[in-house]
């Protein structure tokens, strides 16, 4: 306590360079070695006070080594000093250095909705919600800090007992191995891929767009091939080194079209699984009628109607909505309200085709699979003005 205590009065409010000769700075450093010693260096500790200019937010960051090292990018437990040495704040944040190179001007913007939607993801209890304020000029870079910030509690100088902090510590933590481990799933990269560019984008498009696309589809990806069905596969945690990985800028209009050509790929390819399907179980009578609902409506809340037979032979109608990616099967994909819902009203004669269209292989996911083998998560909610009665 005494070591936040006199690195805040001896901080030098207004100087301009770093001096690592003076007192502060040795002190900082010894707080960040006191918190490695305590987690016997589980986590990767460092801090700073700028580089050659002195910052207006002096910081230590904790780093969990399976999301990140650095404060550039990725997700940290750190500890942040108000520029006027008044207190600190111990929170969650995130790299801001990532959004600014690749969003530039919207780096902040998205920043924030990515502490959102951690946010959302937490079970806390202990520490506050709110946008921290670090007491700092705008466009500083303790702005991106206070954007950044997912989860936070903030301390008085002279006026914090050390022994709460340290559980506070132990507690944010325990959340950010959480987050850890959450993340271990996917990647960093893939989350906010997912988020800023809301992957359920779609495009309104009528038969000859249609015809243009899937045409444009053969020259991306090469002729159609037919699938083969696999398992579900497993998708086990694994430590991923968030740093490997670049994301770009998204053009949302030609990411739409992207998606909606992957998309157009995956339903043909299932038409044609389903029609051979017929004929092998000796039903040319029945390939007429496996139909590409999703051509003529796409508010069905599913994409194929096709059949299924029993022990006994006899056909059952089947609803078959597809999900197509032109990257891993096993990354997650969204559904949409109406999809969620026809799941619900036909349980065991609705199905979804997972479809990867780079080597033309799918598995099935049926009504018992998607309750007990697949997680689903919120993703957003649409928010709307409440209707009022008409006087």
């Amino acid at each position: 306590m005494n070591n936040f205590d006199k690195f805040m009065d001896l901080y030098p409010i207004g100087d301009v360079f770093v001096d690592s000769s003076k007192e502060y700075f040795r002190l900082l450093k010894n707080i960040a070695l006191n918190i490695n010693s305590i987690y016997n260096d589980k986590y990767i500790v460092k801090s700073s006070c700028g580089q050659s200019r002195l910052a207006d937010v002096p910081w230590i960051c904790i780093f969990n080594p399976d999301i990140t090292t650095k404060a550039k990018k990725g997700l940290y437990v750190c500890v942040l000093f108000r520029a006027d040495m008044k207190g600190f704040y111990l929170g969650l944040g995130q790299g801001q250095e990532f959004f600014k190179s690749n969003f530039g001007s919207e780096g902040l913007k998205y920043l924030e909705k990515m502490a959102d939607y951690f946010r959302n993801h937490l079970k806390i209890n202990s520490f506050n919600l709110n946008q921290i304020d670090l007491k700092i000029n705008k466009g500083s870079r303790g702005e991106g800090f206070e954007k950044a910030n997912i989860v936070s509690k903030y301390y008085k100088k002279l006026n914090f007992d050390i022994i709460e902090f340290k559980k506070n510590l132990d507690d944010i933590l325990t959340i950010y191995d959480e987050l850890a481990d959450f993340i271990s799933s996917t990647s960093y990269d893939e989350i906010v891929n997912v988020v800023i560019s809301n992957e359920d984008m779609s495009l309104e498009v009528d038969q000859k767009q249609e015809e243009k696309l899937l045409k444009a589809a053969v020259q991306d990806f090469g002729e159609l091939n037919r699938i083969n069905e696999i398992s579900i596969p497993q998708k086990k945690k694994r430590l991923t080194n968030v740093e490997t990985k670049n994301i770009r800028k998204i053009d949302g209009i030609e990411k739409a079209k992207h998606d909606t050509k992957i998309g157009l790929i995956g339903e043909e390819l299932v038409l044609e699984y389903e029609k051979d399907k017929m004929r092998l179980n000796n039903r040319e009578d029945l390939v007429a009628k496996v139909v590409w609902e999703s051509r003529e409506s796409d508010r069905l809340g599913y994409d194929i109607r096709s059949y299924n037979f029993d022990k006994e032979g006899k056909e059952k109608e089947i609803f078959i909505e597809v999900k197509t990616t032109d990257s891993n099967i096993k990354n997650a994909f969204f559904i949409s309200k109406n999809e969620y819902d026809k799941f619900e009203k036909y349980k065991e004669k609705y199905w979804i085709y997972r479809v990867a269209c780079k080597n033309n292989t799918f598995y099935k996911i049926s009504y018992e699979d998607f309750r007990h083998k697949f997680t689903k998560d919120v993703y957003a909610y649409i928010v709307d003005i409440k209707e009022v009665p008409d006087n």
